[in-house]
């Protein structure tokens, strides 16, 4: 999981054009914490608040951080006790990536927007 947040945090310095220095400035963290993180040296941080710190400073939702980290947000949490959306979620799922290249795998190109800023995947506009 640390990939996927490590690459969702450059994305979105790259489509945001700020450097980790300022990521770091508007998240309030020390900017060598920040760049152990994005080195693998270190785990992101583990606390809600502390995520959502990063994810408002690069206008990413902060349950998509949360996610990308390996935690489940508590936002999420009672959603994933439903038995019914757990099966929605899988059901989806199969059918986004049936027969076709996976798409939830971003493909190097000159600053494009990060699929996650902003944008809740399709499956949850059925879930809500």
């Amino acid at each position: 999981m640390k990939k996927r947040f490590n690459q969702l945090i450059r994305e979105a310095l790259e489509y945001k054009d700020i450097s980790l220095r300022e990521l770091a400035r508007k998240s309030k963290f020390d900017v060598s914490f920040l760049s152990k993180i994005l080195s693998g040296k270190r785990n992101p941080p583990g606390g809600e608040k502390e995520l959502a710190r990063i994810a408002r400073a690069l206008d990413i939702t902060p349950e998509r951080l949360m996610l990308a980290s390996g935690r489940v947000p508590a936002s999420l949490e009672e959603l994933l006790n439903d038995e019914k959306v757990i099966q929605k979620l899988i059901a989806g799922r199969k059918s986004l990536f049936a027969g076709e290249e996976r798409k939830d795998i971003p493909k190097k190109s000159a600053k494009k927007s990060p699929s996650v800023i902003n944008r809740p995947p399709e499956i949850e506009d059925e879930l809500l």
